[in-house]
């Protein structure tokens, strides 16, 4: 009852975000921070955007939402090895494509991003390091806690919501400190961004679940908040209430849910003035990926590879089920822990074998994906990829 009143308080209330100069937006996003059904026509960035354009003080803004490294334990890896916004999309644009069984296809077209020229080739790290005082919009906890979970709020009774109790209990032990080393990584690419972090709502209003999960969940919000605390431009926003403001048989926020975020967003950036500094930290230089493995030194793994590819029965039709044949391939051939140095090696050699246009087209790009990702966990330990895999 007292998160329908919070919602419907918020919804009622028409805030506006007051600020003295212009705002320069950039979201580390999961799925919640973009419109998911064709009933939601606008998300909280959207609303942020149309606030700011109004009034004259919207500088720049760049989403970056995406599927894949939206796992609070991948987010230092995009900013540690230097991952372009070029190649955060092409991994978006290719979770979409996985996700196609979940998501109609106007829905995944108006999802996909497009490759800014100007910006497809700059690090993310970059970027970020480059705005004087950027507000960084931050939710990278919702998939770590829901992503190996079969969750379908239509279908929760007693049982299964102890189940997802416990789940989330298992879950919580670890993902608080990644939270904390994310936000220490933000700022160190940029002292001066000022850092709004969403914490957790439980995605149903459902009785049962809030009875058996809800302290879980506020001890776990809890622990985020005080994490910010421990930085004086870091602040958390409590979003507790959009548990009765989700998408029908979904857990993803309605319209209403959208606009709420954004009331709080703007709330919140109200509250904590944007630091009065004219200059950022400078543009640092994008990664420059090592080459020094030729092509030779991997030619038994390379041919392994191409062999066990070529002599399966599976489909190659794309480069989402080409990806999907490297990624069993390097199992089967035990090299999924190649890095990516010596995968570029592998890359080059087994396209070389590949005479149809279309096959190499499709494995070329799919290569691009598995290299990318593999820069990504390339700072993760062996045993800490094993227990998020």
């Amino acid at each position: 009852m007292r998160l329908k009143r919070e919602a419907a308080r918020y919804l009622s209330e028409k805030i506006h975000i007051t600020c003295e100069s212009k705002v320069d937006l950039i979201g580390l996003m999961d799925s919640y921070g973009v419109p998911y059904s064709p009933f939601v026509e606008n998300s909280f960035m959207d609303y942020l955007e149309k606030d700011l354009r109004k009034q004259n003080k919207l500088g720049s803004s760049l989403n970056l939402f995406n599927l894949y490294v939206n796992k609070t334990w991948q987010l230092n890896g995009v900013f540690n090895n230097r991952i372009t916004i070029g190649e955060f999309n092409c991994i978006q644009n290719y979770s979409l494509d996985l996700m196609r069984h979940k998501y109609p296809e106007h829905i995944k077209n108006d999802l996909k991003y497009s490759k800014d020229s100007e910006l497809e080739n700059r690090s993310v790290y970059d970027y970020v390091s480059s705005k004087a005082c950027p507000v960084i919009l931050y939710s990278c906890v919702a998939n770590d806690i829901f992503y190996y979970f079969d969750f379908s709020p239509e279908t929760l009774t007693l049982k299964k919501c102890i189940d997802i109790a416990t789940h989330f209990k298992e879950e919580t032990k670890t993902i608080g400190n990644h939270v904390n080393e994310n936000l220490q990584t933000i700022l160190d690419c940029n002292s001066n961004a000022s850092v709004y972090v969403m914490g957790l709502y439980l995605p149903s209003d459902h009785f049962f679940l809030h009875l058996v999960a809800g302290n879980i969940i506020r001890k776990f919000n809890k622990e985020i908040e005080n994490a910010c605390q421990g930085y004086a431009n870091v602040h958390y926003i409590d979003v507790s209430c959009l548990s009765c403001c989700v998408l029908k048989g979904d857990f993803h926020p309605n319209a209403d849910g959208q606009y709420i975020l954004f009331e709080k967003i703007a709330e919140a950036m109200n509250l904590h003035p944007l630091p009065n500094t004219s200059g950022g930290k400078g543009a640092v230089s994008c990664f420059q990926e090592d080459n020094s493995a030729s092509a030779g030194d991997m030619t038994q793994p390379s041919m392994q590879l191409y062999e066990k590819v070529f002599q399966s029965d599976r489909s190659m039709r794309d480069y989402v089920e080409c990806a999907a044949l490297i990624e069993w391939g390097l199992s089967e051939c035990n090299l999924q822990n190649v890095n990516y140095i010596d995968l570029s090696a592998i890359k080059k050699t087994f396209l070389e074998k590949i005479k149809q246009n279309h096959l190499k087209e499709n494995f070329d790009l799919a290569f691009d994906i598995e290299i990318i990702l593999k820069k990504i966990l390339h700072n993760i330990s062996e045993s800490e990829y094993a227990m998020n895999p």
